[in-house]
């Protein structure tokens, strides 16, 4: 009896140390929808591409009709690690965002300060393939193609667009 005594007693220990939690392994990173590369923003709801007027700062940023290799309707996505940065294609000192002053209106290009950027938040709809483009600065605005005249402008709305909210990401062919 005492034999089992003293061999229960040292099993004490090791029960102790399988008792104790062990280490949580470390939280993933979260992965982007997108991955980071050079792409069409073409928009689900109409087939048109996201298009500066021109490239400069302050350029307001229209949807025009998709056309492969149109160099003008590349943009650079790139992810930081909580949002995107969306550049036009080889101008990494210029960003897309809404215009900074207005809540529902054309969305712009604007200088890239350095300072992280307007991010934005591109997050996948029901169907994988696409996706709604958020701006983070001014409450969570979606960016959507709206009809203005004879243009299509690239504007910002805290509403549901519906089609028009949503967008394709097709990367350029190198």
């Amino acid at each position: 009896m005492k034999k089992i005594l003293i061999s229960l007693l040292m099993l004490v220990p090791f029960a102790a140390l399988l008792a104790q939690p062990g280490k949580k392994p470390a939280a993933a990173k979260p992965k982007p929808p997108v991955a980071n590369g050079i792409y069409y923003i073409v928009n689900a709801g109409n087939g048109k591409a996201i298009e500066p007027g021109s490239i400069g700062s302050g350029q307001n940023v229209f949807c025009r009709e998709f056309s492969d290799g149109n160099d003008s309707q590349q943009w650079e996505v790139k992810w930081t690690g909580k949002s995107y940065l969306i550049y036009p294609r080889g101008k990494n000192d210029l960003l897309l965002q809404p215009h900074p002053g207005i809540r529902e209106a054309t969305a712009i290009i604007s200088i890239n300060m350095g300072n992280g950027g307007p991010g934005i938040g591109i997050t996948a709809t029901a169907d994988s393939m696409i996706f709604v483009i958020k701006s983070l600065m001014n409450g969570g605005t979606s960016f959507f193609a709206q009809e203005e005249g004879n243009e299509t402008i690239l504007a910002n709305s805290h509403k549901n667009m519906g089609a028009l909210g949503n967008w394709k990401f097709i990367r350029v062919k190198e």
